[in-house]
């Protein structure tokens, strides 16, 4: 115990220091007030942490875009600060929040492509990435299709693990494109928790690694069956192959489900993952996600107070927030009722 506090107790310190400066629920209570994003910016610029990165844009003018990336901007930050305060095995294996947030911007990229949203440009990605990653960013927003995005992908790691898809002369299933970046990301992943954490450690993610591949792969199925129709033998292409609380036996059951109503009722009465499928006609199944992994986080937090869990947990708040931010801000443009915006707020 005392090697864990004099590994963790400098970083810890800051943490508390950090957390101290996020948004409580009176804050968001204030912007719900507020009758157009204006005012949510400006109340963030004159009471919050996130003045600093919102001083460049006029509130008058900011749009979804700009806050989502100035909200990035802030993490990284962040990011960098946290940085300084790892050592060894650690700060290795924070390295690997970068790998998930490089991939996400990708996949977003991707989204952009898809859709044609010529709204997502160079300027809605942090700089931090644009300095620090090896992709090309660039390359990939100048494509028109996602052929010549993962023909620009040549002397990266992900060209050889993308370049399969190119045999598809027609149409690349965008699905599957981010599906095998998800399964390379957690594949990844797994071998640096055996690699390099140790006792606490290791134990504290592998609880929180495992509960999320549980969730993931489940909602996962969950999408396979109610948006594409698509057939056994391809969801179990997508089914990442590490479980924690979701037996495999029951995992194949579940796949082999005749109906998404069949599926959800077995979900919810054979696995311990049944809130991810309640109130879906209030909430989005991510949403659902979102609320189990904070209820985990916080319970990895009081279990494990001086381990990597500090670090994660914190990594998970910020990203709650910036998803609360987000939502606020949408549902406040599109004149949603607040109490609607409210249910889809985690504090």
């Amino acid at each position: 115990m005392l090697s864990q506090v004099l590994q963790y107790g400098a970083l810890k310190t800051k943490i508390s220091a950090l957390k101290a400066k996020q948004l409580t629920r009176s804050d968001y209570e204030a912007m719900l007030a507020f009758n157009d994003v204006t005012q949510v910016v400006r109340y963030l610029k004159n009471n919050t942490q996130y003045a600093a990165v919102l001083a460049p844009y006029n509130e008058n003018e900011v749009h979804r875009a700009d806050l989502e990336a100035a909200l990035n901007s802030y993490q990284f930050l962040l990011y960098k600060k946290l940085y300084v305060f790892t050592k060894g095995d650690t700060r290795v294996f924070f390295r690997y929040t970068f790998l998930l947030h490089e991939i996400e911007i990708m996949k977003r990229i991707l989204r952009s492509l898809e859709t044609r949203d010529s709204q997502f440009g160079i300027d809605r990605i942090s700089r931090f990435f644009l300095e620090h990653s090896g992709v090309n960013f660039e390359r990939l927003l100048s494509a028109n299709n996602i052929q010549e995005y993962i023909a620009n992908l040549k002397g990266t790691k992900y060209y050889e693990l993308l370049s399969p898809f190119l045999m598809n002369t027609e149409h690349v299933n965008l699905f599957s494109v981010e599906m095998t970046l998800d399964l390379y990301y957690f594949k990844t992943v797994s071998k640096q928790i055996e690699k390099y954490l140790k006792r606490q450690d290791r134990k504290a993610v592998g609880i929180s690694f495992g509960s999320e591949v549980d969730m993931l792969n489940l909602i996962w199925i969950y999408r396979c069956k109610k948006y594409y129709d698509s057939p056994e033998e391809m969801i179990f292409t997508y089914i990442l192959p590490y479980h924690y609380r979701l037996r495999p036996d029951i995992l194949k059951q579940l796949v082999k489900t005749a109906s998404v109503e069949e599926y959800i009722r077995m979900t919810t009465e054979k696995t311990p993952y049944g809130k991810l499928f309640s109130d879906l006609d209030e909430h989005f199944i991510e949403e659902n996600y979102q609320s189990a992994a904070h209820e985990l986080e916080k319970y990895l937090e009081r279990k494990f107070p001086y381990s990597i869990a500090a670090l994660t947990t914190y990594i998970h708040s910020m990203e709650t927030e910036k998803e609360n931010l987000i939502t606020l801000a949408e549902g406040i443009r599109y004149h949603i009722d607040p109490e609607e915006i409210r249910r889809h707020i985690q504090v």
